[in-house]
């Protein structure tokens, strides 16, 4: 007989449809570890929970929600000790309290000391507990150490940027000192060239007014020696003056224009005569 035929057998009225809806989540499952401890583990869960069905409910109910937690390999022993119940062999459990000592019998072996296995299971938990902190542990490492390598990389980064900042900027300085120089060598060759070709201009300048003195002088002569020619010379001698006149004005107001140098006709006593 399955645990599902003997509810209906001993329950009645209370329908085991209901009950597993209603009371489906509140009972822990018991049957895919069946070592003593975790069934010591469960034995307390159910007795935490008897008192306050019992107020409600029947011995029998009760019984069935403890049966229905069974998975695994307590649902395999509590199947074979039904058809045993069959056959007559075995006798029926009607409450709580037998099932608890039937289980205790089967799950807890005689030779099991209570207070050894809980240090076991105490020295069990603590050596998780210290496997999961140690990996933890590695886990906050790593993180660190990626942090730290990130923040690394980031101020490498920006100690690249700044030093390449700087190298543009003397790059910068440099190249304007540079233009700055070649400027103010420009402007001193330039001013250099100037006062010389200043200097030249005067120079010519003061050489035409000598050959054009020299010239009315070498005039004057020919026209004492040559009366005849006298008419002739008060020409050329007023347009002597006139030119003279001119070169003075230039001198004075253009020192620093370059003219190009004029030809200089020489006239001799015999052309003048002709």
């Amino acid at each position: 007989m399955s645990y599902r035929l003997y509810n209906r057998l001993h329950l009645g009225s209370h329908s085991e449809d209901k009950m597993h809806h209603t009371h489906e989540s509140t009972f822990p499952f018991f049957g895919e570890d069946i070592s003593a401890l975790s069934y010591i583990s469960w034995e307390r869960e159910i007795d935490d929970l008897v008192h306050s069905f019992h107020l409600r409910h029947s011995k029998y109910y009760f019984l069935t929600l403890c049966i229905s937690s069974f998975v695994g390999h307590a649902k395999e022993w509590w199947d074979y000790r039904q058809s045993r119940v069959e056959k007559g062999r075995k006798s029926p459990i009607q409450n709580w309290s037998r099932l608890r000592a039937c289980m205790r019998r089967t799950f807890i072996p005689p030779s099991f000391d209570f207070d050894r296995e809980i240090e076991k299971k105490k020295i069990e938990i603590t050596r998780r507990k210290e496997e999961k902190l140690t990996i933890l542990l590695r886990e906050m490492r790593e993180l660190e150490e990626k942090e730290r390598l990130r923040i690394q990389r980031r101020e490498q980064k920006e100690r690249e940027k700044f030093e390449q900042e700087l190298r543009e900027e003397d790059e910068h300085q440099r190249k304007e000192k540079e233009e700055k120089e070649r400027k103010e060598k420009e402007e001193k060759e330039r001013t250099k060239f100037e006062e010389k070709e200043r200097v030249r201009q005067e120079k010519e300048f003061k050489r035409k007014k000598e050959e054009i003195e020299r010239k009315e002088i070498m005039l004057r002569e020919v026209e004492i020696q040559h009366p005849t020619v006298s008419c002739i010379n008060k020409g050329v001698i007023q347009f002597l003056n006139s030119l003279s006149f001119v070169i003075n004005s230039f001198v004075s107001v253009l020192p620093k224009i370059v003219f190009p140098p004029s030809p200089i006709i020489p006239y001799s006593s015999k052309d003048l005569q002709k």
